[in-house]
């Protein structure tokens, strides 16, 4: 008689199938309807379909995992075609063009690119064609998701500019000029490093840079702690193939160093625990101890207990790239884009309806901003102290 199995054991043991078939386990001791309540919101209901078809389940559990493997398989296949006829407009702009995450991701880590569903296109161009690619995509249709602070904000204190897609695409994309958000690591993680460390690889019938297996073992971790705070089967399984799938090529003394050279050591030991606590076989033991006997420095542990909180908070991002910028001028600059936005911003993000209705918003949003902002310190100074 098999013992019966978590929810969450259940789901790994069934994601491990795509590099060891011998990991599945026995129907009868799967939880059918607790692992379709966590694999299905987490995107990978269409792995565990491709795992699990085929076993003995209740019809039920069956025709939403095969309906959330079809779905995929469409969404991809339209976001594709999507992200093809970005690459030739695109092109007229003259920028390198480097693809992050699913798209990048489905068609050379999975066995059939229906199983990563595409949650949106991830696009970095070099900082200087940034600007050239914004005005071709509003000329296809894009639209900004959002209205900026103040212009130019976005290109001085973020990593990227969403975009909601035109009729008939439902893809949103995003334009990146760097890989992280928070303005310390916009200076401290050079751009010329993961371009240097990319390669070329054909995405939807055309040719795109495509990060490399070590750099991805930089960036995804980063990702995965700092901008999603661990939460996301998905992410996990993309870097357990990484491994699995490039495991000879894979120079962990590099990783580790360039990782410890841009701060990012934390995030990176922190994951690759998160993933031996879902893949207790992954070939990760010898990595681990080696990353685990480096000492990361203080602005790192500083950084990544305030980004992978599970308190964080708009106001506590606030808060961390105010501490995150180089002086006073930096902090009193970024304070007051954040407090004094631009009007069209105010418009947006409160509904005003008047011109002359902006002073009062101005004042509401100072007035409940600060307070804010000081309930966020304490919880802040003790993050940073754990």
């Amino acid at each position: 008689m098999n013992e019966p199995l978590s929810a969450q054991e259940a789901v790994c043991r069934l994601l491990a199938a795509a590099w060891d078939p011998q990991s599945v386990p026995a129907p009868e001791s799967i939880p059918w309807p607790e692992v379709l309540r966590l694999a299905v919101p987490s995107n990978v209901g269409a792995v565990v379909y491709a795992a699990a078809r085929g076993m003995a389940m209740p019809p039920e559990v069956q025709e939403t995992l095969e309906q959330a493997f079809y779905r995929t398989a469409a969404d991809n296949t339209r976001a594709l075609q999507q992200l093809a006829g970005l690459r030739v407009a695109l092109s007229s702009a003259g920028a390198p063009l480097l693809l992050l995450k699913g798209a990048a991701l489905a068609e050379t880590l999975y066995a059939d690119p229906a199983l990563r569903r595409i949650g949106d296109i991830d696009l970095v161009v070099p900082r200087e064609h940034a600007l050239a690619c914004r005005q071709v995509l509003l000329e296809l249709g894009y639209a900004p998701a959002r209205v900026e602070h103040q212009p130019g904000n976005l290109l001085a204190h973020s990593n990227q500019e969403r975009f909601e897609p035109p009729q008939p695409y439902r893809t949103s994309m995003a334009l990146h000029w760097h890989i992280l958000d928070v303005p310390y690591y916009l200076r401290k993680v050079p751009m010329d490093w993961f371009w240097a460390n990319s390669e070329s690889g054909t995405i939807a019938g055309q040719r795109f840079q495509v990060l490399s297996p070590e750099a991805n073992l930089i960036y995804l971790p980063a990702h995965l702690a700092l901008h999603h705070q661990f939460r996301g089967l998905h992410s996990r399984l993309d870097l357990a193939l990484l491994i699995v799938r490039n495991r000879d090529r894979l120079d962990w003394d590099r990783i580790a160093a360039t990782a410890r050279s841009f701060d990012l050591l934390m995030a990176l030991r922190e994951t690759l625990d998160h993933l031996a606590q879902c893949w207790p076989s992954l070939p990760i033991d010898e990595p681990r101890r080696m990353l685990h006997a480096l000492k990361p420095s203080r602005t790192d542990e500083r950084l990544f207990r305030l980004l992978s909180a599970d308190s964080r908070s708009t106001t506590l991002d606030f808060y961390t790239t105010l501490v995150s910028l180089p002086d006073f001028a930096a902090r009193a600059r970024y304070a007051w884009l954040n407090l004094f936005p631009q009007p069209a911003y105010m418009v947006e993000r409160y509904s005003v309806k008047a011109e002359w209705q902006l002073p009062y918003w101005y004042v509401r949003r100072l007035a409940e901003g600060l307070p804010r902002l000081a309930r966020v310190l304490p919880d802040a100074r003790r993050i940073e102290r754990e």
